[in-house]
């Protein structure tokens, strides 16, 4: 197992390329060498707390493997878990990608599935035959809206093509 001391934390933490943070300099009651514990956040990925000089940080375990193992983030790319396990913060299973590569990958690996278009898109509020009612009327905007029960910008958009540029 390798060390790399924590970029932005030198003087105070090291990451292993397995995924384990350790503080490596002793604290306010808190001593060298011991291993934290990672806590899960909503989205099913490992992130530690760190402090050091008063200044406190809530950090993703992937971020610091990646810096202190890959190198600095290039500019408008992301961390891609290789392997799909959001878990599996291990230096040899994180890369970076751009986001549209990620998402590509996940859908590779069956994590993420395309969005649908129109009513097949489990966000939509209307239907394609309202949409046809909708670009056809030139009721004002504020009182399609209310008949259809969504905001002035869903209609708006709609009329414009924004959304449901499929329906003609």
């Amino acid at each position: 197992m390798d060390w790399m001391p924590v970029v932005g934390f030198e003087d105070t933490y090291s990451v292993s390329d397995t995924g384990l943070v350790m503080r490596t300099a002793a604290g306010k009651s808190t001593r060298s060498g011991r291993v934290l514990k990672p806590r899960l956040n909503a989205q099913d990925r490992w992130y530690v707390s760190l402090s050091a000089g008063g200044v406190q940080k809530t950090l993703s375990v992937a971020g610091l493997v990646a810096r202190a193992f890959l190198g600095p983030k290039p500019h408008g790319t992301e961390i891609n878990h290789i392997d799909g396990d959001h878990r599996n913060d291990s230096a040899a299973n994180l890369e970076y990608c751009t986001r549209r590569e990620n998402m590509q990958h996940a859908y590779r690996m069956g994590l993420s599935t395309p969005l649908g278009i129109g009513e097949d898109q489990h966000l939509a509020k209307l239907t394609t035959e309202q949409i046809i009612v909708i670009r056809n009327c030139t009721a004002p905007i504020r009182l399609l809206a209310r008949v259809f029960g969504v905001s002035p910008l869903t209609i708006k958009r709609a009329q414009t093509g924004v959304t449901w540029r499929h329906v003609h």
